[in-house]
């Protein structure tokens, strides 16, 4: 694949803070996750993917609670099964 920048945005840089925190589509995904389960038991959950941090992202955080973990997985597995869909690859061949 000829990709470069954010596969999602189009930013000029498509590193792992972007594509999980600092994406513009990606903070949308997370917001519409947000606005449908805050009133369910999964608010908690759902405060993890609003507040997350590049080192939650990772699963690099010794505080995450188990539901954070669980949400913070779903939507990293979200993120790359997208961008598998369009793209036909994780990364690009000047990545590997």
């Amino acid at each position: 694949s000829d990709q470069e920048g954010c596969a999602f945005c189009g930013a000029e840089r498509e590193d792992y803070r972007h594509l999980f925190v600092d994406c513009e589509v990606a903070s949308r995904a997370r917001d519409i996750v947000r606005h449908r389960h805050s009133a369910l038991k999964a608010a908690k959950a759902v405060t993890a993917l609003e507040y997350a941090t590049e080192e939650d992202c990772r699963l690099e955080n010794p505080n995450l609670t188990m539901e954070g973990i669980r949400a913070l997985t779903c939507f990293s597995l979200a993120v790359w099964r997208t961008r598998y869909y369009f793209l036909g690859t994780v990364f690009g061949e000047h990545e590997r």
